[in-house]
């Protein structure tokens, strides 16, 4: 890693024990953090997943409803938007903030996936569970099932909403991962940016207004979403996403004194501070690298998508690109994988992104005489071994035969001597 770099260093706590603390983010003299009140937060690149900021990033901390946006992930994962929604009597039992169902209402499932994420109703979170999974219990199986597939694998999810239960929890490194997926759904990421909403019913055709509580929507610069939460135990919680010259960042505070403070100020610190690199571009950016037995020595190979890294403003250098290509030999088709580029960011992580052919690579003639000539020679020694079996079995016969006559002759001779 270059020298100068910001180095973020939060350990990963065990699967297996989630309630494992981790320590505060080691800076760098030259790119200090901001101070914040909330007890876990997390800062990434939302395009690239990047880790800009941790502190106490594996702790076991209660998700109130920030859980909400999973629960849209599982519901659009299966089912479409526009489905019909019945409500069950659950929708009446249910605790903290609603917007009002009653049991047998019908709803779209966008209107309910825009009062869980809109108004945050702990009553459209339920209808929603129960339409998708059969149950509240069989929905937060399918929850917990995707928040792994996230990557999110020191979490444990008991309800589609986020009110207290000892056996809901997340961290905030996992919920960042749950929020930059969400952010990829286009229903999810259009709703977390609304500032009110309006929906409707069968019984109520007039419509709901619906106002969000993101306070970052109304007066920071940028704010693409994402979710408030707040429980007596969770304290106040928000996933706040900003976007600025074509770069979004997200933050993930959990039990924050000063919330709307910590999440602007750490916002600012991540546009201030760091920007993207782009290291390769798909299709575009190309390496040449040999090839054996081909036309040509040596083809184009390239990136099979964008490569795009974060560094400390003025530390580019600190990102790097290298191609890691095996022994090639013709043929090769365009299009097909020949090897893998090692992309190394700032913070010393390494990932890796498929190289691919960029032309097609056909055999040199001497390749196809070589091989032609060693199918030839292959046949003969199978002809040759043929012909020698044959001849050895013919000589076999052969020798049976006179072994049979000589035998015949003498029988004769001590015949004619007897009598």
């Amino acid at each position: 890693m270059a020298a100068g770099c910001l180095l973020v260093a939060a350990s990963v706590g065990s699967a297996k024990d989630p309630s494992r603390a981790t320590g505060p983010v080691v800076p760098s003299h030259q790119i200090p953090p901001p101070t914040i009140t909330a007890q876990s937060a997390v800062l990434i690149e939302g395009g690239t997943g990047d880790l800009l900021f941790a502190k106490n990033a594996d702790a076991k901390r209660y998700p109130a409803s920030l859980t909400k946006v999973l629960t849209a992930v599982v519901v659009l994962r299966h089912g479409g938007p526009s489905q019909l929604v019945r409500t069950g009597d659950a929708v009446a039992r249910v605790g903290g903030t609603r917007v009002g169902l009653t049991p047998g209402e019908w709803v779209t499932a966008t209107d309910l996936l825009t009062a869980m994420l809109v108004r945050s109703g702990n009553d459209a979170a339920v209808a929603l569970a129960e339409h998708t999974g059969g149950s509240v219990a069989d929905f937060s199986r399918m929850m917990n099932q995707t928040a792994e597939v996230l990557g999110a694998t020191h979490s444990h999810f008991a309800n589609p909403h986020g009110l207290h239960d000892s056996s809901h929890y997340s961290t905030a490194y996992d919920l960042a991962q749950i929020m930059r997926h969400g952010m990829q759904w286009p229903e999810i990421r259009r709703l977390v940016r609304q500032r009110s909403a309006v929906v409707a019913s069968a019984e109520n055709h007039s419509g709901t207004v619906l106002v969000n509580k993101n306070r970052l929507l109304d007066g920071y610069p940028g704010a693409t979403g994402i979710k408030t939460g707040y429980t007596n135990a969770a304290g106040r919680c928000l996933a706040a996403s900003a976007r600025r010259d074509n770069r979004e960042i997200i933050a993930v505070l959990l039990d924050a004194e000063k919330l709307w403070e910590d999440a602007e100020a750490l916002l600012d610190w991540g546009f201030d501070n760091f920007e993207a690199v782009r290291l390769a571009r798909k299709g575009k950016t190309s390496w040449r690298v040999p090839v054996l037995g081909g036309r040509v020595r040596e083809l184009r190979a390239v990136a099979m998508e964008d490569v795009v890294v974060v560094a400390p403003k003025g530390e580019r250098n600190s990102c790097s690109v290298e191609p890691l290509v095996p022994e090639l030999r013709a043929p090769l088709e365009r299009g097909q994988v020949v090897g893998r580029l090692r992309v190394r960011m700032f913070t010393g992580a390494v990932r890796y992104v498929a190289l691919v052919s960029a032309e097609r690579v056909e055999r040199s003639v001497w390749a196809r005489v070589t091989a032609r000539g060693t199918a030839l020679w292959g046949l003969a020694a199978v002809i040759f071994g043929l012909v020698g079996v044959a001849f050895y079995a013919s000589a076999a016969q052969s020798a049976r035969r006179r072994r049979r006559r000589l035998a015949a002759q003498v029988r004769r001779a001590n015949s004619g001597r007897t009598r």
